[in-house]
């Protein structure tokens, strides 16, 4: 007994208690529920119970609401269907009728009652027809019929096929409903049209065409089929169809001043080639071809641009002008005319040019010159040899040829400047003349070679083209824009070495000239004066010694060493 007793202490206080609320003969639910009281049920009392009595056909009764015992509130609930003065104890359509009805969770008969529609001999609403569907039942809507559902064809059931009216009046599961089997919406596809029987519903039969250009890939038509997995959504009998383009857009357009030819119009595979019209020059690719590109053929070349066919630029013309009948294009005459002071055309014959259709003129633009003499943009650097062979009387004879050569040319900032002097064994810094003394004064400039004195003894070239290079061309007499040249002057060997110091000139673009003088002896080493000139061109000999240092060798070294007039032409400087 004594286990006994604490296996209950145990039961108790390991029960949750319910809580229900509790009144006595209230006219409403709202007002047991208001002027009654919420209590903890005992520990026996599992169920809330409800108590309605109906006094009269009319709205009054009585609500009375309490905890009780599970089996007493099955035992009340049986009772409800049971006969009684009238077909049935509890049925709320009569006057003098009680219904009980009890429920488990705390607070459950708070507010009107929702297990009354159990107390009745019948289910409530009785089962109808389904959109596109049937019902049939056993027993109408009495407690114990048996509904059963079907769908029309096409329509699939979404929910229970059966509904049972139990003792509690309540059907054992809704009404289904019935849903119309639909395959999914076929997308939209550019080029490509489709056109479906029946939408999309079961049974629909869609057909699809493509537009001009593309063909089908896929079946031309597709069915709306049941899969017959029970749901509402069918399926195709076949993937959508696709359109693939056949064609590329437009042939290309034709260049404008030229025109396009192709092998089968836009489709593809077809070749198209440009071509341009008389002179006009073709400027991209020759040929296009509608290629499959992905999904989409595309033409793979632009059509290129047919530009004007033209000759290069002539430029300006330094000292006169140009006049072109139509610019630099294929067939335009250009006339050339010199405008600047004892200017004149060179080569004479050449007025004008014409560009032809190889894109090349006919013959190349003269230019504005200058007689050469007297006119030359040279920076001249005379050197003279001194050496003890020379002799007073000779080195006289050699001044005048230097007088005679500088006499040919116009000293000035746009013509000849002159540097002069004269070398044995050393350089004589004391009479020598600068580049920048004799831009002023011609007249001044001859004396002062004149002045030149003589002293002999030794001959070291090398040393001299040294000097020369940096000393006289690095000054500030030299101009950027005139040609640096060196006229050397001798009669002899070099007694020092002379290959490398002329090279170095010749690398910084000195034009170098040699006058080579046979002596008396008649020994003169041609080969020294070709390695210091650098080409056998320039270098000048006087077969005859310093009697052929004359005026008229004077004018024929100068004319040699002025070469084109055109070279003599400054661009810069005016």
């Amino acid at each position: 007994m004594k286990h006994l007793v604490a296996i209950l202490v145990i039961f108790v206080s390991t029960t949750k208690a319910l809580k229900c609320i509790t009144c006595e003969n209230a006219r409403s639910h709202a007002e047991c529920d208001a002027n009654g009281k919420t209590v903890t049920c005992r520990y026996n009392e599992l169920s809330c119970a409800i108590e309605e009595r109906t006094l009269n056909l009319g709205p009054e009764k009585l609500i009375f609401k309490h905890c009780k015992q599970p089996n007493a509130c099955q035992n009340n609930e049986i009772q409800n269907p049971r006969p009684a003065w009238w077909p049935t104890q509890c049925n709320r359509k009569i006057p003098n009728t009680v219904c009980r009805c009890c429920c488990k969770e705390d607070l459950c008969n708070v507010g009107p009652d929702k297990c009354f529609n159990r107390i009745s001999n019948e289910c409530s609403p009785p089962h109808s027809n389904p959109r596109f569907g049937e019902v049939t039942c056993s027993k109408s809507n009495e407690i114990g019929s048996l509904c059963s559902f079907k769908c029309d064809d096409g329509y699939v059931m979404s929910g229970a096929s059966t509904s049972t009216c139990g003792e509690n009046g309540a059907w054992s599961s809704p009404a289904p409903s019935c849903a119309s089997i639909r395959c999914p919406r076929i997308g939209s596809s550019s080029a490509r049209s489709v056109d479906c029987s029946k939408d999309t519903l079961l049974g629909s039969v869609c057909r699809f065409t493509c537009d001009e250009g593309f063909e089908l890939i896929g079946s031309q038509s597709i069915t709306c089929r049941d899969d017959t997995d029970g749901d509402a959504i069918g399926s195709w009998s076949s993937l959508p169809p696709t359109c693939r383009q056949t064609t590329c857009l437009s042939p290309p357009a034709a260049p404008e001043n030229g025109y396009i030819a192709c092998s089968d119009s836009n489709k593809i595979g077809s070749v198209c080639e440009f071509a341009c019209n008389d002179f006009y020059a073709r400027n991209g690719s020759l040929y296009t071809t509608c290629v499959e590109d992905g999904s989409v053929p595309m033409w793979n070349n632009p059509t290129p641009v047919c530009e004007r066919i033209s000759c290069a630029d002539q430029g300006v013309l330094p000292h006169g002008e140009t006049t072109c009948a139509d610019s630099n294009f294929v067939n335009s005459e250009c006339e050339f005319r010199c405008t600047g002071n004892q200017y004149f055309l060179s080569p004479s014959n050449v007025t004008s040019n014409v560009c032809l259709n190889s894109t090349s003129w006919n013959q190349p633009k003269p230019c504005c010159a200058r007689s050469c003499p007297p006119v030359a943009l040279f920076d001249m650097v005379v050197i003279m040899d001194s050496s003890s062979s020379v002799g007073d009387a000779a080195w006289d004879i050699m001044k005048s040829f230097v007088i005679s050569v500088a006499g040919l040319y116009e000293v000035a900032e746009d013509s000849m400047a002159f540097a002069i002097f004269r070398y044995n064994k050393l350089i004589d810094e004391l009479s020598s003349i600068p580049l920048t003394s004799n831009l002023v004064d011609k007249a001044t400039l001859l004396n002062q070679i004149n002045a030149i004195p003589y002293d002999g003894e030794g001959n070291r070239t090398g040393q001299a083209l040294t000097y020369a290079r940096e000393v006289v061309l690095t000054g500030t007499g030299n101009r950027g824009y005139a040609k640096d040249v060196v006229l050397l002057l001798t009669d002899g060997v070099s007694q020092d070495e002379v290959v490398e110091p002329s090279k170095q000139l010749r690398d910084d673009g000195v034009l170098v000239y040699t006058v080579g003088i046979i002596p008396p002896s008649g020994r003169l080493d041609t080969g020294h004066l070709i390695e210091i000139a650098g080409s056998i061109d320039h270098v000048f000999i006087a077969n005859n010694g310093f009697d052929d240092l004359t005026p008229a060798f004077a004018r024929e070294i100068s004319e040699h060493m002025c070469g084109d007039p055109c070279d003599h032409v400054l661009h810069d400087h005016v």
